[in-house]
């Protein structure tokens, strides 16, 4: 048995496909009867068991503009806590103040995972495009944090090539530096089967639509799908666009589907 210790930033109720990953992980190493901490930013100190796993959540900064996105600012209380837990792996959901944590266990020996879902590069650019050198930033940031980690687990291609671009070769082996581990899907829930003849997340639903399931935040370029559904009325298309999924920009989406008359539904945050 092993204690294995996971550890997020930007993990909350509508943090979507970080979350599913943290979650699952810990679900299935406590399957197979290991000892599992999960440690993420939350609104005030909070440590519960659920489900065999212990969760704590530390007092974090609210990111603005984000959608209720939370980081870890105080590291220093995460090191504590791993401490106390003595873990044997560390794996690491965040490439921004957690590597601090990163830094730590590789000085007390901790063999210490970082998952990469995102590219920094895409990130940069989309919140930060003012900022000068960003592609130089990135290679630099992706360098640092493949030194101090033992192992990235890039869970797409898209999310490897930054690494694979700075000289690291992926690996099938267990032992290399970077693996690629997609990430799968339930399909105990996401089945054919199981599908609604009448999905009831709105209250009238259309029975022809092009479907979207998205994040309205500005790294997924959500405006994207208002081009699309622009190009079907342009071209007299009696389909509509249904976005499933919220975000910081949905209220902007909405004014403009509002204001060049298109033909897009808007779901909100779907679990």
């Amino acid at each position: 048995m092993k204690r294995i210790a996971l550890i997020a930033n930007l993990y909350g109720p509508k943090s979507g496909g970080l979350r599913t990953c943290v979650n699952e992980l810990a679900k299935q190493y406590v399957k197979l009867d290991h000892e599992v901490l999960i440690i993420v930013p939350g609104v005030k100190f909070q440590n519960r068991v659920e489900d065999g796993v212990t969760r704590i959540e530390l007092p974090s900064t609210r990111i603005p503009f984000s959608g209720g996105y939370r980081l870890i600012l105080n590291t220093k209380k995460v090191i504590e806590r791993l401490s106390a837990f003595n873990p044997n792996r560390i794996e690491i959901s965040d490439r921004t103040t957690m590597l601090r944590v990163a830094n730590w266990a590789r000085k007390q020996g901790i063999p210490t995972a970082i998952f990469a879902h995102e590219r920094l590069d895409g990130v940069l650019n989309a919140f930060g495009s003012w900022l000068p050198f960003r592609r130089a930033i990135a290679r630099r940031w992706n360098a640092y944090t493949a030194e101090i980690c033992t192992k990235v687990i890039a869970t797409t291609q898209y999310a490897a090539e930054e690494f694979l671009s700075i000289g690291y070769e992926s690996s099938s082996s267990p032992y290399g530096k970077l693996n690629i581990v997609p990430l799968g899907v339930d399909l105990e829930l996401f089945h054919p089967t199981k599908r609604l003849k009448k999905p009831t997340t709105l209250p009238s639903f259309p029975e022809r639509y092009i479907l979207a399931a998205t994040r309205c935040s500005g790294e997924k370029d959500p405006f994207f799908l208002l081009e699309i559904a622009r190009e079907l009325l342009v071209n007299n298309v009696k389909v509509p666009l249904v976005i499933a999924g919220s975000g910081p920009l949905q209220r902007k989406m909405i004014k403009k589907v509002k204001n060049n008359n298109l033909d897009v539904l808007f779901t909100g945050f779907v679990d």
